[in-house]
């Protein structure tokens, strides 16, 4: 027997199809048309997209979520896109997403969610290695761009004869447990440079829709614990050359970040 409340609830359910209120009727309509669209522009891509905050090792299963359709377009800069996911998926500030066989940091969102999420994608351009303190070696991609846009690379001063390098580097990276970790006391080889972490800027860079830490380095000179060929600094401190098989670093073993 039909009551009069299972009515109700069957006027509800078909109008919640199209919506409440006129807003709701107007979002639900402009979401449906913005899928049907999406799926024939030359802009969607299939993508991986790897959430802030989140490691994993290469040695086991990786664990990102699916594949999954994504408007990504172009912009005046080769290195920078812009990205659109739409409903149910979001987006998170500080996530790395693998396309077109590289990877790329999300360094803004918009917060405006409405019909679909818009964000800024920047192109990682190095891969950055380091030994953390339970000796694993850890790799993570990340930009790194020109800090030394108004110096001339030199330094000089009263105190020395001749003219040291000062290139400074700026290094963007997705907020997780290893690169919260990193501090004053460690440096790294990028493209043979060594370079010292000197102003760590950590913080909620992302606002409430994730984060990302940006660090300053400066030129260096390394030391003998180095390992050039590797590019990861400090390595015979972590594992020492007896003991040491340079071409399977760490028994095998890195965590990818």
């Amino acid at each position: 027997m039909v009551t009069m409340m299972d009515i109700w609830k069957q006027y509800e359910s078909r109008l919640n199809v199209h919506g409440a209120t006129q807003k709701q009727v107007t979002e639900n309509r402009e979401a449906r048309f913005l899928s049907k669209r999406v799926k024939n522009s030359l802009s969607d891509f299939d993508v991986i997209i790897y959430p802030t905050k989140h490691t994993f090792n290469l040695t086991e299963q990786y664990d990102y979520r699916d594949s999954e359709n994504v408007v990504i377009i172009k912009s005046d800069n080769l290195d920078e896109k812009v990205i659109i996911t739409l409903p149910p998926y979001d987006i998170a500030v500080g996530s790395l997403v693998n396309w077109q066989n590289s990877y790329w940091l999300v360094d803004k969102r918009d917060s405006n969610t409405t019909l679909y999420t818009q964000g800024t994608l920047k192109q990682c351009n190095y891969l950055l290695k380091w030994v953390n303190k339970d000796n694993k070696i850890i790799e993570q991609w990340c930009v790194i761009e020109d800090g030394t846009k108004y110096l001339i690379g030199e330094y000089q001063d009263n105190r020395f004869i001749t003219i040291r390098g000062d290139s400074r580097v700026a290094l963007w990276v997705p907020a997780n447990d290893e690169t919260k970790a990193l501090n004053r006391t460690y440096h790294f080889y990028i493209n043979d440079m060594c370079y010292n972490l000197t102003k760590p800027l950590k913080g909620n860079l992302g606002y409430d829709h994730g984060e990302y830490y940006k660090y300053m380095l400066q030129e260096c000179t390394g030391n003998i614990y180095d390992n050039k060929e590797l590019g990861i600094a400090d390595y015979y401190k972590h594992f020492p050359k007896e003991d040491n098989n340079p071409t399977i670093p760490n028994n095998g073993k890195k965590v990818w970040l």
